[in-house]
């Protein structure tokens, strides 16, 4: 949410360009700052001086949603900073700044803060999983192996968490390799106690694809059959697309959608030469 204009005026220009959806990322690490935010980043927004982040956080909610706009708050970083790369130490939901159980407690406090509020609508538990080192060593994610860097396994735990706090939210999972491989959800699919809640997330940039038209396969490749009784059809991706409004299967600003527990997010690229 850009701060060079007043909140109100901003959440109306998203409106009024035809998006219905804004993903809206923090920090573990501001989750906890108490200090106000400086001046000089709220030259525009006067009447938030002396907020901590988390308040400027929940003013632009509040300026997003009072335009129907359905907001998506996403846990991009654990440090501060910028994202994304292999040496950043922020791939996974840990590291050695950050514990799991600090990762978890930032959720339940988004998901607390926002309860009340119908048009924070899904939770983008992890930005681009990818490498992290920790401790030392280079840990890779994995999807449904059961060990420490299984992202299956805690987006279900987190999920579950959430859901606990508030049951409506949904629960979006990013697949690994900066969001770009969701092969793992063919044989261990995110199942929460809640059951239609889980969307899957691909980032598709036009640098991973060498002729910019290689597929990139959901799920099971078609060639090969699908899995007995796995509910997702394969959907390949090939050509970038260009931007469009972004979505989550709602037919109309506001209006409840249908979701499957295979739905795809695909999140187009919005800075030139950087990710997300």
């Amino acid at each position: 949410m850009p701060v060079a204009a007043p909140l109100s005026t901003s959440g109306r220009n998203i409106a009024r360009h035809g998006f219905n959806s804004v993903r809206f990322p923090f920090s573990v690490w501001m989750t906890g700052q108490t200090a106000p935010v400086p001046d000089q980043y709220l030259a525009a927004n006067r009447d938030l001086r002396g907020s901590t982040p988390m308040q400027v956080y929940d003013a632009c909610v509040r300026a997003l949603t009072d335009e129907d706009l359905i907001v998506i708050p996403n846990c991009h970083l654990l440090d501060f900073g910028w994202c994304c790369s292999n040496t950043d130490e922020n791939g996974l939901w840990f590291n050695d700044r950050w514990s799991e159980a600090q990762f978890s407690a930032a959720w339940q406090q988004m998901t607390e803060r926002f309860r009340s509020n119908r048009l924070v609508a899904a939770m983008d538990i992890k930005n681009e999983p990818r490498q992290a080192t920790v401790g030392g060593r280079v840990l890779e994610p994995t999807w449904g192996t059961g060990d420490q860097t299984d992202f299956a396994a805690m987006y279900t735990a987190v999920g579950n968490l959430i859901h606990q706090i508030d049951p409506h939210p949904l629960i979006i999972c990013e697949g690994l390799s900066y969001a770009g491989d969701l092969t793992g959800v063919a044989r261990h699919p995110v199942r929460l106690e809640r059951p239609r809640k889980v969307v899957y997330s691909m980032h598709d940039y036009p640098w991973f694809h060498a002729d910019g038209l290689a597929p990139l396969w959901i799920g099971p490749d078609p060639r090969q059959g699908f899995h007995p009784g796995h509910r997702s059809a394969a959907v390949q991706l090939g050509r970038p697309r260009a931007l469009r409004p972004a979505h989550l299967g709602l037919a109309r600003r506001g209006e409840p959608g249908r979701h499957e527990d295979a739905e795809v997010h695909d999140q187009a690229a919005h800075r030139s030469g950087g990710r997300k």
